[in-house]
Order: structure tokens, then sequence, then C-alpha cells
């Protein structure tokens, strides 16, 4: 065992220079490669992702969780077997794409809303295209806006099929009962009057929206890096 850590750590090593000699000895090509992993977070990913971002904080912050929880309580209970707090992530996610699923996830396992099993269901099914980059640059690249909207309309049913086929997996022990409205807005005015100052929640909001975009800019550059780089080596088409 410890001859294979140690072979794995040469190896690391070795890939580690390796790299490094590329981006050294093929530094146009890397610039080239991070210009265009900005261009792209610019004009596709930060446009489309940052405004949902901050909405859906503010939107936690007052409640909304609770609000969707308890009206749409019968579908997730019932049909995708699974705790209402995560009817949240699911229609947020439909709205601004992934991965933002993977965020909303962790700010309402953290809060205590989901355990861990609920968490990892609901990711299985939420992992959406955000709606305005298939209706907007893939219409625009196929120039056919009902070809954008069918493939979004089989993106949102594909997950829908996926949720239903594992409905079944990591089952909670749930009641079922029929949601209540008042009780919704209760729960949500509740939530509402114990929450920060609106100045805070925005600025907070703000601040995370930035952090986690600027995670996913680091993320689609060092991939896009790691991809050039085997590129030049093996010369690929």
């Amino acid at each position: 065992m410890k001859k294979i850590n140690k072979v794995l750590s040469v190896l690391i090593v070795i890939l580690l220079l390796i790299s490094t000699f590329e981006i050294l000895y093929r530094s146009d090509t890397i610039l080239n490669t991070v210009s265009y992993s900005i261009e792209i977070w610019i004009n596709n990913i930060f446009p489309s992702l940052f405004p949902f971002f901050v909405l859906s904080e503010i939107l936690i912050n007052y409640g909304f969780v609770e609000l969707f929880s308890e009206l749409f309580k019968p579908v997730f209970e019932k049909v995708f077997k699974i705790s209402p707090n995560a009817s949240f992530i699911f229609i947020m996610s439909m709205l601004t794409g992934f991965p933002s699923n993977a965020k909303y996830t962790k700010q309402l396992y953290l809060s205590g809303k989901i355990n861990l099993e609920e968490a990892n269901k609901i990711l299985m099914f939420s992992h959406f295209s955000n709606p305005l980059f298939i209706l907007g640059t893939v219409s625009l690249l196929l120039s056919d806006k009902i070809i954008a909207l069918k493939i979004l309309f089989a993106h949102y049913i594909t997950n829908i099929i996926i949720g239903l086929i594992f409905r079944n997996y990591n089952c909670s022990k749930l009641e079922f009962s029929k949601f209540s409205l008042k009780k919704a807005l209760s729960k949500m005015h509740y939530k509402i009057i114990n929450s920060p100052s609106f100045g805070t929640i925005m600025t907070n909001a703000l601040k995370n929206a930035i952090d986690t975009l600027l995670l996913i800019l680091g993320v689609v550059t060092t991939f896009l890096i790691i991809s050039t780089i085997i590129n030049n080596i093996f010369d690929l088409n």
C-alpha cells in the first residue's frame, strides 16, 4: 500500500511538472485559453446566473423555502418521496440552472432544513441547464427558437423521470398531509419578522453570489487549461 502511495505521489509530481512546463512553453496558447474562459464567464455565465443567485438568497431569508415547502408538500412527499423543503431547490434550479442546485442544497443542508440523504437525492434530479442559456445562446446557435424550446422541455422531463425512477432511493419517513395556504403564509411571515435587515441580507446575497461566480470562473478556467495541455501533448482533434 505504501509503495502504491509513493508511486501515486511521484506521478502527481511528474504531472504537475509537465503542466508547469506546458504553461511556460506554450504561454500564448494558455493565455488565449484563459481569455476565452473569462469571455465565456462575462458574456454567458455571469449575466445568466448573477441575478438569480442574488434573488434566491433574498428569497431564502424571507421565508420562501417555508412557503414552497408547504405549497408543494403533496407533490414532493407523494411523487418523489422527499422532504417538501427540497421543492425550493428543485424549482429554483429549474429557473437558474446548475450549479445552483448544489448551492441551494448546501444552504438548506447547513441550515438543517434537509438531511444528508435528502440532499443526495435532490441533487440527482435537479441538474438543470439555465433556461436563459438554452433559449438565448442555444436558439441563437441553432437559429431556431422552437428547437430550443423542445430541448428545454426534454431537459425538464428527463430530470422528472430520474426523480420518479429513484423515488424509493433514500426514502424518508414522511407523514403525508394536505397543504395549507394559511399555514404557508404564517410560516413565511414568521421567517420575515425574524430575519436581519434588508440591507444586511442584500449585502450578504451580493457577496455570496460573487464568491460563487468567481469559483465557477476558476473551475471553468482550470478545466479549459487542462484540456488545452492534454490537446497540446497528444495533438487531439
